[in-house]
C-alpha cells in the first residue's frame, strides 16, 4: 500500500515531476535514506515501509520528498536508539549515523555497529561486526556501542576530509560531534567513572581508547536531553534547515491543506472511534482549525505533527529497494535492501480507517507514537475486556453474602494440586466472570506467551533476553534452550559446584585463614539478592528437618549500605569463622560493592589481606572484577542474563548461602516444589492452572473493580519475609505504565503489595481492610505447624488458634455485618454506624498441608507465575525494570557533591532549592570524617 496526501501536491511519495526542484548536495537525503534503511532493517520495522518509499527517489529527491523524511524523524521524536555524527561548523549538516542501542548482542558476545554519511549525496555503508566486548546487561550493550562507536569516528572524519578535499572544499580541524542521550554512556567516557569502584558496568580496559580521542580532541561526546535527542537535532542541525524554516516550510503546508474542502478532511478520534474535522495535535487530541489561522507563534516542538494521508492500491508496493554504497577500502561494504517482503503495518497505522464509495480510498493517521510492527492492539481494544468492562455493573449489583450461599459456584471456585487447596469463591465474581476472564487469557495470546517463555525466547524484549528461571530448578534431564542452547545441564554444573562447596564448609573440610571452620556466613547482596533468599531462609529456620541440618551455624544478610545494617550483621561474629558470599552479577552493583569493601576490611584488619581468599566467595560473571577483590575465581559461582534479579533465589544466589545453612539435600527439596508448579503452569488447562486463576483475577481486581492494592496474610510467623518478597516481585515487575511496545496504557495494571502475619496484622491495618478501602486479601494457611504446641487446660492447641483467625477473617470480610444484626443484639443506635461492615469484601484463601522446603518452593513459584500472568494479559514487560535508574543516576550527581564538599569545600551547585537545603543542612551537621 502507498500513503500519499489528501492534497496531491503535498504528497511526500509521489514521485519526482518534471517542474520540480532537485535537492542539492547541501542536503544530505541519501545520509538519511541510509540511517532509516539500517534502523528499518535492524530495529525499527515500522518504519520500514515509509523509507522504502522514499528510498525509491535517491536518484532526484526533491524537497516534497525531504518533507516525507523529516516526517519520519518527527515520528520517531523521542527515541533513544539514533546516534548522529556532525562535523563542527560544517555546512554539509549530517556526517554520520550510528544506531548504537539494540544492536549488541549480549547472548552471543557480540556488538555491531553501524554507520552511514553522505558527500555530494551519495551514501556510504559500513557496519562493524566486532567478538572482542561482551556485553552482560542493556546498559553494557549500548555503551559497548557506544564506544565502537567512538572508535570508529576517526574514519568518518577521514572518509569526509578525504571527499572533501577532493571536491576541492577545505576540510576543518575541529572534532566530530557525537551527540548521545544516555547520560550514563556520556559519563562512563567522559568523566571517567570507569576508573574507579563506581562503574557500573564496564571494566576500564573497554575504554581507553575512546577516552584517549576524548583527551587528544578528535570526537566531543555531548549528552543530550532526550527532547532534544538525535531525532530532533537531525532536523535542526546545520545551514540546510533550521528550526525557523521548518516551521515555516510546515505551516505552508498546514495552509496547503486548510483549503480541502470538508469531504476531503475526515480526522479519527483516538478514543471513540468518532471522525471529526480538524488537526490532531502531539498528544493525540483532536482539535478544530479555522481556516487562516497562524501558527507562528507556537514553537516549533509543538507544531502539529499528525498528517492525514489516503490509501490506494500500488503493484510496485512489494518491491525491494537497494541503495549501493560507494566502497572503501579495507572496510566491508553492505547493501541496504528489505531482507523480507515491506510490511503492510507500517510508519503509517491502518488501524482507523473509513471506505469512500467515490474512490478506493482509506483514511489512516500518523501517530505520534511508535506503532511498532510486531504490536498487536492493546488488550483493552479486544472484545474480550470490553466484554469484561460491561460486566462489572452486573458484579456491582451482587453481594458475596449471596454469591456465597451458591454451593455450586463455591464449588467451582476450589481447586487442589499437590497437596494445595485453592479457595478464591470470596472473590466478586460469578461462574460467567471466570469464563470472561478465560476469554480474555485466550484473547491476549496467553497460552503461546507461556510456550515462548518456556522456549526460551526472548520476551524481555527491552533487554533482549530470554526469561527462564524455570531451568534453574529444572529436573537434570530437562530440556530448556536460550538461543537454541540447553541451559539445564549448566545449571546443573552450578548446582554441584554448590553442594561439593557447601559441603567442604559445613563438614569442615575447607577451613578459614587461622584454620578454624567456618559456621557463620554473612551474604552480601540487595534487592533480589536478598529478599528472596531472606524469605526462604526465614521460612525454613524453623522446619524441623532444616533446623536439625543448621544446627551450630548462622546465615545474615547484609543488603542496606547504612552502615548501621553492617554493624548488626556482624555483632558477635568472629572474622575466624565467618565466610562472606558477595553476591553481584556485574560486581558493580554500587550498594553491595561498598558492603563487601567493608566487610573485606573487617577480615583483613583481623586476619590480614591474604585471608580474603579462604573467607570471601562470590556469585557473579564478571571473574575479572571477583579476582582483582581478591577472591579466588574458582570460588565464583556463576549465573546467567535471563534470571532477573527478583526471580533468582533459585539460582546460585540464592541457593548458595541456603546450602551453607541448611545442607543442598534440603535446598533441593525447595527446588523440586517450585519445579512442581513450573509443569502445573505450563502444562494445565488455565480453568484447572492455580496460577493462571490466581492472575486472571487479579487483573480483574485490578484493572476493572479498581482496586489498587493487595494484602498478603500468611497465617505463619515463618513465613513474615514472603510479602516483602513478593512486594518486590510484583511491584518491579509490573508497575509500568506503558505496553511491551511502548504504547501509553488506558488502564491501570499492578498492585501495591504489602502484608503481615497473622494474627499480627489483624491489630495493624485490618481496621482499613474491614471498613475503609476494599483491599483483596490473599490469606495462606498451613494445616500442620513446624513447631507445634498444646498446652494443658486451653481450648485449642497455639495453631489452631492461629488457624481460628484464618477461616475467620475471610467470612468477616465477605459478609460483613448489617444494621439490621446489630439492631437484634441491641447494639445502641449510636454505635451502629461505627459497628456496620458492609462485607462484600474479596478475598481468597491458599491451604498448604505444611511448611517444608518443598512447599516453601511451590509457593514461590505460584506468586512467581501469577505476577508474570497479569503481565502477559496486561501487554506489558514483567521482566525489566527501567523505573530503579533514574534515582541512581541523580545520586551519581549528589555523590560528587558530597565528596568535594567535604574535601574541598566547593560550595553546593547545580541543585534546585529544595534539595540544596537539605544538603546544606546535612553537611553542616553531619559528623562524617572529613575524606
Amino acid at each position: 500500500m502507498v500513503n500519499r496526501s489528501l492534497n496531491v501536491d503535498n504528497d511526500p511519495f509521489r514521485p519526482c515531476e518534471d517542474n520540480e526542484e532537485i535537492l542539492g548536495p547541501e542536503i544530505p537525503y541519501m545520509s538519511a535514506i541510509g540511517g532509516l534503511m539500517y534502523l528499518a532493517n535492524c530495529t525499527r520495522p515500522d518504519i520500514a515501509f515509509a523509507t522504502n518509499l522514499l528510498a525509491r527517489y535517491n536518484s532526484s529527491p526533491t524537497h516534497r520528498h525531504w518533507k516525507g523524511i523529516k516526517h519520519i524523524f518527527r515520528y520517531l521524536q523521542g527515541t533513544i536508539d539514533l546516534g548522529l555524527f556532525y562535523p563542527r561548523n560544517s555546512a554539509f549538516g549530517l556526517v554520520g549515523f550510528a544506531d548504537a542501542g539494540y544492536l549488541s548482542d549480549p547472548h552471543k558476545s557480540r556488538s555491531q555497529t553501524g554507520y552511514v554519511f553522505t558527500i555530494g549525496g551519495t551514501a556510504i555503508s559500513w557496519r562493524s561486526q566486532k567478538q572482542t566486548l561482551v556485553a552482560t546487561s542493556s546498559n553494557h550493550a549500548e555503551m559497548i556501542a557506544l564506544h565502537e562507536a567512538c572508535r570508529e569516528c576517526m574514519w568518518l572524519r577521514s572518509m569526509t576530509n578525504h571527499k572533501q578535499e577532493a571536491s576541492g572544499i577545505a576540510s576543518g580541524k575541529e572534532p566530530t560531534i557525537l551527540f548521545e542521550d544516555n547520560a550514563a554512556c556520556v559519563a562512563q567516557i567522559k568523566e571517567g567513572y570507569i576508573k574507579s569502584d563506581k562503574t557500573k558496568h564496564i571494566p576500564p580496559r573497554f575504554f581507553s581508547y575512546t577516552q584517549e580521542l576524548e583527551k587528544n580532541k578528535e570526537v566531543d561526546i555531548q549528552y543530550i536531553r532526550s527532547s532534544d535527542n538525535a531525532a530532533d537535532l537531525f532536523t535542526k542541525m546545520g545551514s540546510f534547515s533550521t528550526p525557523q524554516r521548518q516551521q515555516d516550510e510546515y505551516q505552508n503546508q498546514n495552509d496547503d491543506e486548510s483549503e480541502r474542502s470538508e469531504d476531503d478532511v475526515v480526522q479519527p478520534t483516538h478514543e471513540s472511534g468518532n471522525k471529526r474535522k480538524g488537526h490532531c495535535d502531539t498528544s493525540g487530541k483532536s482539535k478544530a482549525k479555522k481556516k487562516g489561522t497562524s501558527s507562528s507563534s507556537r514553537s516549533w516542538k509543538q507544531l502539529d505533527i499528525c498528517k492525514e494521508y489516503q490509501v490506494w492500491k500500488d503493484s510496485n508496493a512489494q518491491s525491494q529497494h537497494i541503495l549501493n554504497p560507494v566502497g572503501n577500502s579495507g572496510r566491508e561494504n553492505f547493501s541496504f535492501k528489505a531482507s523480507k517482503p515491506i510490511p503492510t503495518t507500517s510508519l503509517f497505522s491502518d488501524s482507523t480507517v473509513r471506505s469512500r464509495q467515490s474512490r478506493r480510498k482509506v483514511t489512516t493517521i500518523l501517530h505520534s507514537r511508535p506503532v511498532m510492527a510486531s504490536s498487536t492492539a492493546l488488550i483493552s481494544d479486544t472484545e474480550a475486556w470490553k466484554d469484561l468492562k460491561g460486566h462489572v455493573e452486573d458484579i456491582k449489583k451482587t453481594h458475596l453474602r449471596d454469591l456465597m450461599s451458591d454451593a455450586n459456584r463455591c464449588q467451582s471456585m476450589m481447586m487442589e494440586f499437590d497437596g494445595l487447596l485453592l479457595d478464591y469463591s470470596r472473590q466478586c465474581a460469578t461462574v460467567a466472570t471466570v469464563d470472561k476472564l478465560l476469554n480474555l487469557a485466550k484473547a491476549a495470546q496467553l497460552t503461546e506467551k507461556i510456550s515462548r517463555m518456556f522456549n526460551g525466547e526472548h520476551i524481555n524484549s527491552t533487554e533482549n533476553r530470554s526469561v527462564l528461571h524455570v531451568a534453574l530448578r529444572a529436573p537434570k534431564d530437562a530440556v530448556i534452550k536460550a538461543d537454541g542452547k540447553n541451559v539445564v545441564p549448566e545449571v546443573w554444573n552450578v548446582l554441584d559446584k554448590i553442594k561439593e562447596f557447601s559441603e567442604k564448609i559445613r563438614s569442615g573440610s575447607w577451613v578459614g585463614a587461622t584454620g578454624k571452620p567456618l559456621k557463620d556466613v554473612i551474604a552480601i547482596g540487595i534487592g533480589g539478592s536478598f529478599l528472596g533468599p531472606l524469605f526462604v531462609h526465614t521460612a525454613l529456620q524453623t522446619d524441623p528437618e532444616a533446623l536439625e541440618s543448621a544446627k551450630g551455624r548462622q546465615l545474615r544478610f547484609l543488603a542496606n549500605i547504612d552502615p548501621v545494617d553492617v554493624a548488626r550483621n556482624i555483632k558477635g561474629l568472629n572474622p575466624e569463622t565467618t565466610l562472606v558470599v558477595v553476591v553481584s552479577k556485574t560486581f558493580t552493583t554500587a550498594e553491595t560493592m561498598l558492603n563487601a569493601r567493608t566487610l573485606r576490611e573487617w577480615i583483613t584488619a583481623a586476619l590480614g589481606a591474604s585471608a580474603v581468599a579462604k573467607h570471601m566467595v562470590a556469585v557473579s560473571t564478571n571473574l575479572a572484577l571477583v579476582e582483582k577483590f581478591g577472591i579466588d575465581p574458582n570460588n565464583a559461582f556463576a549465573f546467567w542474563d535471563w534470571v532477573g534479579g527478583r526471580y533468582s533465589v533459585c539460582s546460585a544466589v540464592g541457593v548458595l548461602p541456603l546450602s551453607l545453612q541448611y545442607g543442598f539435600s534440603v535446598v533441593e527439596k525447595f527446588l523440586k516444589g517450585a519445579s512442581s508448579i513450573d509443569q502445573h503452569f505450563q502444562s494445565t488447562p488455565f480453568e484447572k492452572n492455580i496460577p493462571v486463576l490466581l492472575g486472571l483475577l487479579s487483573v480483574w481486581n485490578v484493572s476493572f473493580l479498581g482496586y489498587p492494592a493487595r494484602a498478603i496474610l500468611p497465617y505463619s510467623q515463618a513465613l513474615e519475609k514472603f510479602a516483602p518478597h513478593i512486594q518486590q516481585v510484583s511491584m518491579e515487575s509490573n508497575g509500568k505504565g506503558v505496553s511491551i511496545d511502548g504504547l501509553p496504557l488506558p488502564f491501570e495494571t499492578g498492585e501495591i503489595d504489602f502484608g503481615e502475619p497473622g494474627t499480627n496484622g489483624q491489630h495493624s491495618f485490618y481496621q482499613l481492610i474491614h471498613q475503609g478501602r476494599v483491599i483483596p486479601c490473599d490469606f495462606i494457611g498451613i494445616v500442620k505447624s513446624q513447631q507445634p504446641v498444646y498446652l494443658k487446660g486451653e481450648v485449642v492447641s497455639n495453631h489452631d488458634e492461629l488457624m481460628s483467625n484464618f477461616f475467620a477473617q475471610p467470612d468477616a470480610l465477605a459478609y460483613g455485618k448489617t444494621p439490621e444484626q446489630l439492631q437484634k443484639e441491641n447494639v445502641s443506635e449510636n454505635l451502629i454506624p461505627h459497628k456496620t461492615f458492609s462485607g462484600n469484601r474479596p478475598s481468597l484463601s491458599l491451604l498448604l498441608p505444611e511448611l517444608t522446603a518443598y512447599n516453601v518452593g511451590q509457593l514461590l513459584a505460584i506468586y512467581e507465575h501469577r505476577v508474570a500472568v497479569q503481565g502477559f494479559v496486561w501487554g506489558i514487560n514483567s521482566f525489566d525494570q527501567w523505573g530503579v535508574e533514574l534515582g541512581k543516576v541523580l545520586a551519581t550527581q549528589v555523590r560528587k557533591q558530597l565528596h568535594s564538599s567535604r574535601t574541598q569545600g566547593t560550595a553546593l551547585e547545580g541543585f534546585n532549592y529544595s534539595t540544596t537545603t537539605l544538603l546544606k543542612r546535612y553537611l553542616e551537621t553531619s559528623s562524617e570524617p572529613q575524606m
